[in-house]
């Protein structure tokens, strides 16, 4: 017997110290930068994140062969470990949590080399909602694209 997956990861050295991912990573309005989903758009929540319990709300897009669809999430900051450790749970706009957080942990391995985890953990996610939004919705390949994405943004930020 198997385990089901409730979660992938990817990882990623980065050229820069983990204060500067992590200030990246604290800004939302950043975010769609890093997005190796093509679904995250604009934030709608200026500035950074400043502790756990901040809600940052952005625009996000789901395209499949069936259906496009523009909608806004709301993201809850459970974990803020500067600069060590950034976490939030989803939820639709306006709406409960659907039981999946997206975490990114960062490691210092020297001055200016920093080791990224990104992960996405569904485990906490009912049946009938991974059912409905197809959880889950980004492959490991994604989040590698994601890491990529975030070590040429941080160069550039």
């Amino acid at each position: 017997m198997t385990t089901p997956e409730t979660s992938r990861s990817a990882q990623r050295e980065i050229k820069a110290p983990a204060e500067r991912v992590w200030d990246l990573l604290a800004t939302p309005d950043e975010h769609h930068r890093f997005d190796g989903s093509d679904m995250v758009g604009e934030s709608l929540t200026p500035g950074k994140l400043t502790r756990v319990g901040d809600v940052f709300t952005m625009e996000m897009l789901y395209v499949s062969p069936e259906v496009t669809d523009r909608y806004r999430t709301d993201n809850h900051v459970t974990v803020l470990d500067a600069p060590r450790c950034v976490e939030w749970a989803v939820a639709p706009a306006g709406k409960e949590l659907l039981g999946w957080t997206w975490r990114y942990e960062l490691e210092p391995l020297g001055p200016s080399l920093t080791l990224v985890t990104l992960t996405n953990d569904w485990s906490g996610t009912p049946e009938r909602v991974m059912r409905r939004f197809g959880v889950p919705l980004v492959s490991e390949a994604q989040l590698a694209v994601s890491l990529e994405l975030l070590a040429a943004a941080v160069e550039s930020f």
